[in-house]
């Protein structure tokens, strides 16, 4: 088979010669620390195929594309040090050709990295992906919870994980960071014991005021455990002197300002709450008679659920075993959602006012080429999100639409990922330019 490339003839990787004289191509990223390379190979679907311990490299590999990441200064991996000048720790070599790099790698004394079982998943609430995740249930006596970083199918996919979760009562939460640190404490539902017993507490949205409601919480002797915006709430709660649970939540609810979904889960209620301007959404569904909320209304077919309706703008919905009530302890305001609900967050099959999210997308398309007459070739989409409205720009101006760029399904979306370096790496993973539909043509992107 022969040594990797480091003994092939030499030549640098220019536009011309993309991959060399000894037909690997290499594109190198360097970060100070191995294992958050490692997170990051994870985070974007590679895995672990080869390790060299005592040469200190690692084949990381999805599809046809492996990377080489070398752990140490004098690594195995260092010896490509002429391609591109010298090594250095942490270093990752992209490899076009993951057949011969595994079998090079083995050649050279690699060993078959084979990892743990993913055949079990949750798809109904992987969500968005996110970084960090916790379920919270509730048996009748106990809270359970499972806290993790990473994704849904890398932890929720094991039977000893899953019968940790007791009980006929759960919220879980899928975070990316948008307040707060990626970090264990942060991860939602975040769960506090109160005098009127167990809050876990899961947030989609962010409080504008949180930062001055903290400080003023400190100052009167709150300790708080994390540095997410979503506490406030919890922390509020439990200072409040009203009796009740419900009255103690509409307590705090009126003091913070921003955007919020909660969904909670006491000793005896779920409760769904939507801020009063509606910004982020929550749904209503029914699943053989129990009540479901979720942000989405995907999660709800992929279940079985049935849609019952939107949780209303300023409505507090709150589920026990008495049945469902609903109450509005606001000031009636205008519903203003947020636009990017319908531009990027929600998933095309969602469906949001009464029309998926698809039909948002495709009709600004379309009135964007109303708007705009522009003289060009070809309309091309940046996967997945912008494909309806290219399509709806297109079948407007009559403009051909093409996919001049090539998306990697196995990579899933970027900018949840918590530092700029990862999303940079990650779009370099996911988009890649269909060069023959492009080249040469005048292009509406």
């Amino acid at each position: 088979m022969g040594p990797f490339p480091h003994n092939a003839p030499r030549s640098k990787i220019t536009k011309d010669n993309p991959a060399g004289a000894d037909g690997f191509a290499f594109v190198e990223f360097m970060d100070p620390n191995p294992d958050h390379l490692r997170s990051v190979f994870t985070n974007m679907g590679y895995e672990k195929t080869a390790v060299h311990k005592t040469k200190a490299i690692e084949l990381w590999q999805q599809g046809d594309i492996t990377y080489v990441l070398n752990s140490e200064p004098d690594g195995f991996a260092a010896r490509f040090g002429a391609v591109h000048g010298p090594c250095a720790p942490s270093m990752g070599w992209r490899v076009v050709d993951a057949q011969r790099a595994f079998a090079h790698a083995v050649a050279q004394g690699a060993e078959p990295y084979i990892a743990a079982d993913r055949s079990f998943n949750m798809p109904a609430i992987k969500g968005i992906g996110g970084s960090l995740l916790y379920f919270v249930t509730f048996d009748g006596e106990k809270f359970h919870g499972v806290r993790r970083p990473g994704l849904v199918g890398d932890h929720f996919n094991k039977t000893e994980v899953i019968d940790r979760l007791l009980g006929s009562n759960a919220i879980g939460h899928v975070r990316y960071s948008t307040t707060g640190n990626s970090i264990l404490k942060n991860i939602q539902p975040l769960y506090a014991d109160l005098s009127s017993g167990g809050f876990a507490c899961a947030h989609n949205g962010n409080l504008t005021n949180a930062s001055i409601l903290r400080d003023s919480l400190v100052k009167d002797g709150a300790i708080f455990q994390s540095t997410s915006d979503t506490e406030t709430i919890l922390q509020l709660v439990a200072k409040s002197s009203r009796q009740q649970t419900v009255d103690k939540l509409i307590d705090a609810l009126f003091k913070i300002q921003g955007a919020y979904s909660l969904v909670i889960l006491t000793n005896k209620k779920l409760i769904g709450v939507r801020d009063p301007y509606g910004i982020r959404p929550l749904v209503l569904g029914d699943l053989n008679g129990a009540p479901v909320l979720t942000s989405e209304t995907c999660a709800l077919d992929i279940i079985g659920a049935k849609y019952v309706r939107d949780v209303e703008h300023g409505e507090i919905i709150i589920i026990s075993e008495d049945g469902m009530e609903s109450i509005k302890p606001f000031p009636k305001v205008q519903e203003r959602p947020c636009i990017f609900e319908r531009i990027y967050f929600s998933r095309p099959d969602s469906i949001v006012g009464g029309k998926t999210v698809y039909t948002y997308r495709k009709n600004l398309g379309q009135e964007l080429a109303k708007e705009n007459h522009i003289d060009a070739d070809v309309i091309i989409p940046v996967p997945d999100s912008g494909v309806p409205a290219a399509l709806g720009y297109s079948q407007e101006s009559k403009i051909p639409f093409e996919l001049g760029i090539i998306r990697n399904h196995y990579v899933g979306r970027t900018f949840i990922e918590p530092s700029q370096s990862i999303r940079q790496f990650g779009v370099k993973l996911k988009h890649n330019a269909n060069s023959s539909y492009i080249k040469n043509k005048k292009v509406i992107l």
